[in-house]
Parts: structure tokens; sequence; C-alpha cells
């Protein structure tokens, strides 16, 4: 492979330039691994002309600068130039695409021309805008130009906390400048029409009709299912089928990647080669015999993955599948079509030069990573080691596995081998991208396996299936309607299948993201294994020399690498779970508040979940969920909740789905709220234990002492009854924890009403570090109350540019004239604190 070492080079440079992967391990580990593996590969090539070293070293400072060329090539009259966040706006454009229906929301792709702000001339503006209408109804198309008021757009923005998904890099992908949203469709206005091009038109047009084809043929779940398969339309389905999937590790199914065009590619080339085949034996026999046939294929096949890719439109996973198949079908056309390896690196390199941020996202890594594990387990399977029995045609037994065979006489025996080949290749893929999984996902479907085993090899035939009747009901409906019977068969096993898997025990797990070297050390095992077993004789000699007696010793390396591998996955905290360290961190949740705390002797304890107004963002599961997983936790030894606001309560409830909880924190007296008792019968269901708590009386986790400050029994019989009863702002939990020197008040959303009564009722408030009752709002922070506290840091939870506009800027100024320092999660990212009793530390996480 001679790119091979010019690819590593340039991929080092981009790794070194791109903040994901600059801590992988330690600083630049991943850049400096890959250049020095690249200037090795370079070394021991046979000819190293000056003009080759030349270039090698030039492709690390291009690969550097790579990444963001699109930002620094951006006009002057981008939107990104001219946004102002937290303001309202007119915009206008045009909808680029079809909108994307939800069961609850319409999205809008927007192409925009124009913006004003208040009192401002409009600013003629070029980018794309995401616009989500808070509305389940739909009243424009593509082309429609619009005229949207009272719109606040903002940049993409990740939630910073350690282990977040990078939500950035995602819309980036996606082509998404910014974002915005309305609650009304009267804020939409109708301008007139955009002429769309000529090829756009005509995607959309075959597009809606053959979602009204399957719409009129087929059941809604196997609508939906097809739109998602053939299409990648996604939200048609339904709730309970969506999730099945993602339960079952099929998700990938609905996402239309390298299988699927691979499939389409495939399903050509099988019902072609006979064909042509017969008529150059026919009218050409010299040309027959010269494998003229397999080229002439190769070239008609590019139309179909062409087709396919122009109906599926501007997807980053389908682009990328089309560049990889569009490769390997010119390598059959130059007799390349064995060096797989090298239409592998030719297909990244010029993916990397277009999308240089595409390396560390999930779909690059999930392609490239699956191909790469499947040629390679081809190339182990098919060719024969430096055994002498082996070469003599006795397969030891490592390599009797069935393998991808070529030319069979019969259609049933080819059909048979594409079943073959095609279970075989998905435990290749599905061993090449478990770490990614684990990594990007956090989950693991144990029946996922055995589902793939199954439902893989057929999606070879519904893909092709699918595709051929769409195109035959657009020249003619009922054309159509004679194969849709055996696509519904088909599709009737994938939508029950599933959902009936789903609901059996243990289907699929979420887990923990291991230590760094568990994905270096399972890649070294998974190449060592093979490796090992190629090297072995099968005939038994006496170690003659140092290399013979290494390879005794071989098997014990790799079974001690094993045993690392299965205990630093079980245990991910091992041996650092305790350092007498106690960690509390606010989570960066947007608006609303989470608080995690690691205690000295290793347990753990979640105050509040955040939560997003309607659930618009499921934050338990998007944002505390991979911080937990992250941190190495299967699960939490406690969890409780402040009141039952969404914007504190609604992530718990998503998080009981997701890890295992010890003990519920219950306050006493008992208090009647729908959401928190709703909550805590969803935790005993799951054997989740209360403990119950009286305010006054201390609680220690090891050496840690917690106390419960309010409310008291006093406070909530001043407390006028409301209907529905619910526990609010001022019966929220305060909690005061304490470790050797260090102090810390956490108050939830008590506003000035409960703070005047904490503070005449003497309750020891006195603390180092407090934590802003109710975000930082006007109506809390009374001075008498900051008094009482006496804070040296103060922390405040809240959104960026939130509706409430908290921090108030008079309570800011407040803690200031105190002497505090203010810790902001809106500005600064999730806040940490470590202390041993003695010293403390507070670090921010606003670079991530």
């Amino acid at each position: 492979m001679p790119l091979l070492p010019y690819f590593l080079v340039y991929l080092s440079g981009i790794l070194a330039a791109l903040p994901a992967s600059q801590n992988f391990l330690f600083p630049y580990f991943l850049s400096l691994a890959t250049a020095i593996t690249g200037a090795f590969l370079f070394s021991n090539s046979r000819r190293n002309p000056r003009i080759k070293a030349m270039v090698l070293v030039l492709l690390f400072p291009l690969g550097f600068s790579a990444p963001g060329w699109q930002d620094r090539l951006r006009p002057d009259h981008h939107i990104l130039n001219h946004v102002q966040e937290g303001h309202r706006a007119v915009v206008e454009g045009w909808v680029e695409e079809t909108p994307t229906v939800f069961r609850d929301k319409v999205q809008y792709r927007v192409n925009l021309e124009q913006i004003t702000y208040k009192e401002s001339t409009p600013i003629s503006v070029s980018g794309t805008a995401r616009i989500t209408l808070y509305q389940s109804e739909n009243s424009f198309r593509a082309g429609d130009r619009l005229r949207i008021h009272r719109i606040k757009l903002k940049r993409p923005r990740n939630f910073k906390n350690p282990g977040r998904f990078d939500y950035v890099h995602y819309t980036r992908s996606q082509g998404i400048d910014v974002l915005g949203g309305v609650s009304k469709t009267n804020y939409f206005e109708r301008l007139g029409t955009v002429p769309l091009g000529t090829f756009t038109a005509l995607r959309g047009t075959i597009r809606e009709r053959m979602l009204v084809f399957f719409d009129r043929h087929l059941p809604k779940n196997s609508a939906a299912l097809l739109k998602a398969m053939l299409l990648g339309e996604k939200h048609y389905l339904s709730e309970e089928l969506r999730q099945a999937y993602i339960d079952t590790g099929l998700a990938h199914l609905m996402a239309v990647s390298g299988l699927h065009i691979g499939f389409v590619a495939g399903a050509c080339f099988l019902i072609l080669y006979p064909l042509v085949f017969y008529l150059l034996w026919k009218f050409r026999p010299q040309w027959a015999l010269l494998g003229y046939g397999r080229k002439t294929v190769a070239l008609l096949c590019v139309v179909p993955v062409l087709f396919y890719m122009f109906l599926v439109g501007a997807k980053i996973s389908a682009l990328r599948a089309g560049v990889m198949i569009l490769v390997y079908l010119f390598a059959v056309l130059i007799n390349r079509e064995k060096h797989l390896l090298n239409a592998l690196l030719v297909a990244a390199f010029l993916i990397l030069i277009w999308n240089p941020e595409a390396v560390v996202g999930p779909g690059f890594l999930l392609s490239f990573g699956a191909l790469l594990t499947i040629v390679l387990a081809i190339q182990f399977m098919e060719n024969p080691s430096g055994d002498a029995l082996d070469q003599l045609g006795e397969v030891p037994w490592y390599r009797r596995l069935p393998k991808p065979r070529l030319n069979e006489a019969s259609w049933s025996a080819r059909l048979y081998d594409v079943l073959q080949s095609t279970v075989f290749i998905t435990l290749a893929a599905l061993l090449g991208t478990l770490p990614i999984l684990i990594y990007f996902f956090n989950h693991i479907s144990i029946g996922g396996i055995f589902l793939n085993l199954l439902l893989v090899p057929l999606t070879a035939l519904l893909i092709p299936l699918g595709l051929l009747t769409s195109l035959l009901a657009l020249f003619y409906e009922p054309l159509g309607a004679l194969l849709m019977p055996l696509t519904a068969g088909l599709l009737q096993i994938y939508v029950s299948l599933p959902q009936l898997a789903a609901n059996l025990p243990f289907m699929s797990f979420y887990v923990p993201t291991p230590p760094a070297i568990w994905p270096i050390l399972y890649y070294a095992l998974l190449l060592a294994i093979p490796t090992w077993l190629r090297s072995r004789r099968s005939l038994k000699e006496p170690a003659a020399n140092s290399r013979d007696r290494w390879n005794n010793v071989i098997p014990w390396g790799l079974t001690l690498a094993s045993l690392t591998l299965i205990v630093s996955f079980i245990w991910p905290r091992f041996p650092f779970f305790k350092n007498g360290e106690l960690s509390v961190y606010l989570l960066d949740v947007g608006q609303g508040e989470s608080i995690y705390m690691e205690f000295p002797n290793g347990e753990t304890l979640l105050l509040d979940g955040g939560g997003y107004f309607r659930n618009s963002l499921d934050v338990g599961k998007l944002v505390v969920a991979p911080f937990l997983w992250n941190r190495g936790l299967w699960g939490l030894n406690y969890v409780g909740a402040t009141h039952s606001d969404h914007d504190h309560i609604s992530g718990l409830e998503s998080l009981t789905k997701l890890v295992s909880i010890g003990h519920f924190l219950e306050r006493r007296p008992a208090l009647v709220d729908h959401r928190i008792d709703r909550l805590k019968s969803r935790l005993i269901d799951r054997e989740t234990l209360p403990i119950p708590l009286q305010p006054g009386q201390p609680w220690s986790i090891g050496e840690v002492r917690l106390t419960l400050l309010h409310p008291t029994p006093e406070f909530i019989a001043q407390k006028k009854p409301v209907t529905p009863p619910r526990i609010g702002n001022d019966l929220s939990m305060v909690w005061k924890i304490e470790y050797g020197a260090f102090s810390l008040l956490l108050t939830g959303d008590i506003t000035e009403k409960a703070e005047r009564y904490l503070v005449e009722h003497n309750a020891p408030l006195q603390a180092g570090i407090l934590k802003a009752p109710h975000h930082g709002s006007r109506t809390s922070s009374h001075p008498d109350f900051i008094r009482a506290v006496g804070p040296k840091d103060v922390i405040v939870s809240s959104g960026r540019f939130n509706i409430f506009h908290h921090p108030h800027p008079n309570i800011v100024e407040r803690y200031r004239q105190q002497g505090a320092t203010l810790w902001r999660t809106d500005l600064q990212g999730a806040i940490r604190i470590t202390t041993d009793g003695t010293a403390i530390r507070i670090t921010d996480h606003k670079d991530l």
C-alpha cells in the first residue's frame, strides 16, 4: 500500500489540530503514534527519493491546517458573522428540502437570504438554518420562500461536560450553521416560491411519489420502516419501533450507509453478470475469456449506485459510502479489485480532504472500521499461512469457517453464497466496530449479534427489492404493486422480530466508557491473535531458537492481555475509585440543574437530573448519562430530587432506565407530588431502596457529613396547599455538605421567603461554597442570606441565553459586592470542586 505512509502523516496532522483527539491517553498520543507509524512504513519502503520524502513531510502541516478550512473561506455576509444570539430577529429564506414532520414539531432546513434585528437595517446573509416549529402541522414545502418573525437564531453548542456528545461537529457535518425555533405557525409568512434546480426538483418528486406509494400499499409501521431503511427518513417511525431497533442493536439498518449502497451494487452485479457474460460469450468470446465481463458489469453498476446516492440526497453517510463503493468499482475496472485495502485507503483520503473533521465522528470510524476489519478477515481466511500442512491444502481449523466465494454455477448456490458471505461479513464488522460503538454510544446489544446475523442477510434482499419495486411503481404503479406483497412479507419480519426481541430480558444494556487504554488493547489483541494463529506450526518441533521459545510464551501474554481487557471493561474505575477526595460536579445541563458527587469511599450521589421544557431534549439520556458513563459508572449509589420542577426532575426520570440506582433519598415528613411519587414508584420497581431523611439530622457517607436543613415541618405548615399538590421551589431540599474544613451549601430553587426563614431560625448556613438559589433569579439570593452563608465562591447553574435571563445582573453584582468569586455553568461549562478536606480546587470545562 504505497499511499499508507502519506495517509498516516496527513491523518496525524488532522489529529494534532482537532481538540477531540488531543488528549486521548496522553496529550497528542494519537497524532504522535500515527506520525511515527507513517514514518516507519516510509523508511522501510524500497524506494525513497527526496521528492517523496518532501511530500511526506509537507503532508503533516497540510493535515494540521485542514480542519476549519470552511471557516477560513467563509464570506463576510455569512450568517455566522451577523447572528446576535439572545436577540429576536426577522429572517427570510427559502426551504431547501421537504420539511421533517415529527409527532410534536416540524423542522425546516432554510437557506437564509436576509436577517433584520430590532431597530436595524436588513442585512443580506448566506448560510443554512434549521428552524423548528413546535407544532405538528406543516403548511410549507421545498421551494417556499418564508419570512419568519420573532425568532432567536443561535450557533450550535455543546454541553460542556466530560464525555459529552459533540453536537457542534454533528451539525457541521449536516451543513447546519445556525439553529432557531418558534412556537406558533403565525410567525411564518409565505412570500412566494423559489424555482428549485432540475435535479433537486426531480429528486423531490421521485421521493414524494415513493413515500405515497409506500403509504398506499403497506401497513403504517411497515411503510415507516421502508422509508427509513431505503431513504433514511427515520422520523416516520413510531417511538416504540425506533427504540426497539436501538435496544436490539439494529439501528444501523435505518441509516443509509455502505451496507445499503453495497447491497444495491451487489444485487446489480449478481443480476447483470450472467447476462453480460452470456452476451460476450456469444458475440465476443475472447473478451469474455479476458475478463471484460466483470469490467463491463462494474461500469454498469456505477449507474444504480449514482442513482441511489442521488435519491437519498446529501446525507453524509450516503456520500461517504458512495465514494467507497465507487472507488472499489473503479478498482475493478483497472484490475486492482484484489487490492481492497488500497481502494479503502483512497476513499478515506478523499473523504478526509473534503471533510477533515469526519475522522473524529462515529460515522467515519464505523464505516472504515467495519470495512477494514472485513477486508482483513477475508484475506486472513483466503490466504494460507506459512505452515507446511496449510500450504499443502490441509486447512487449519481457524480457516475452515464459512468465507466468501466468487463463482458458483447455479442461482441457488449463488444465493447461498451471498447469505453465507453476509453472515461472515456481519461478524467481522461487529468485531471491528465494538470499541467505537461503546465509546460513542455506550450501548451493547447481546441479542443484536444474533438478530444481525439473521436480518442483515435479509437486508441484502430487501433493499434491492424495495428499490426495484419503487422504480417499477414510478413508471406503472400496478406493476410495482405486484412485487409489494413480497416486500411487505419481508418487512413484517423487520417490524415484529425486533419489537419481540426488545422485550426479552438482558437483550441489551448500557455500559460505562472503558479506560483509554482499552481500545488500544482490544485492537492489538484483534490483530495479535490471528497473527499468532498463522505463525503456529502444526508439526511439534523442539524450540530450536529464541524465536520458537518466544512462540511458546506468546499464548500466556495473550491470555494475560485478554484478562486485562475483560477486567478493565467490567471495572473501568479500577484502581482509581477510592482516592480520599470528595469531588462535586455541577453539570452543564442548560437551563436546569444536576449535581453529581463522588465520595472518598468510592460511593456516588446524583442530586437532580436537569430537564428541558416539554422534554424537547432528554437531558437524562443525552447529557447526564454520558457524563456518568464517562466516569466509568455502571450505576449510582444514591439519587435525590430537590423538588419537582421539570428542569430538575425530568432527567432523573429517564436515568431510571439507563443506570442502576441503589438508594433514593426520601424526605420526612413526606409530601405529596405526583412526579416525585411516580419517580419513586419506578425506582422501587427496580429494587431501589428509599432512605428516609429528617431535617437537621446529619447523615454520613464515609467521612463526609450531609445535613438536610430544609424544609422543616414548621415551614411546611406555613405553606398554603396548592392544587394539584406539588413540591415547589420553596420546598426544595437544602443540603449542607461537610468534609474536614470544606463546606458546601446546596439550595435547590428556594426563593427569598425560604431564605429568610432559614436565616431567622438560625440554620447552620455558613459555608465556603454556595450553589446560588434558583439559578440566580432576582427573587432569590437575599442580602441577609448571602451574609449568613458568607461564601468565598458561588456557583450558578443556568442555561446560555435562557428566556428567564438567569442569573439576573443585580444578583451577579450582589455576590461580587460580597467579595465572592462567581462560577457559571452557562459560560464555563461543568464546574468541578475537588477537596481532600483541607485544600480545595475549583475547575471549569469551558474549553470542551
